[in-house]
């Protein structure tokens, strides 16, 4: 998988990279190596160990408007999550993501994130 300072989008094959991408990137990129590199307050670690960023872009294709492939992109360890690796949910709603999202920051009780149709098999599996 791509990582660091490339654009997902413009590093999966057959996708035509979305201009505005890179721009939120280059955005993101230094606030997470200044969380990476902020010491945590009274604890141990830094910042980026105690926080999950969440990275998206709102379409799989920027040419096309699809919502198939949107690449999703993970950092830090603050939800307990497994980084340091890409996995691949080919045709898995993203509102599964949501729902495990929500279920690590304790709304266990949570069913459903938007669309009852795209929750039913509950939150997204091998996050952990």
């Amino acid at each position: 998988c791509p990582g660091g300072r490339r654009a997902l989008e413009d590093a999966v094959p057959g996708r035509t990279p979305c201009p505005g991408g890179r721009r939120a990137r280059e955005d993101a990129v230094p606030r997470m190596s200044s969380a990476a590199a902020w010491p945590e307050p009274g604890g141990q670690g830094s910042l980026l160990d105690h926080t999950t960023i969440l990275w998206t872009n709102e379409l799989g294709e920027g040419n096309s408007h699809s919502l198939d492939d949107i690449p999703w992109l993970m950092v830090g360890n603050g939800l307990g999550f497994t980084m340091g690796r890409c996995l691949d949910y080919k045709g898995v709603p993203h509102n599964r993501l949501h729902l495990a999202i929500a279920h690590a920051m304790g709304h266990t009780g949570l069913v459903r994130f938007g669309n009852p149709d795209y929750c039913g098999d509950g939150p997204l599996t091998g996050l952990a």
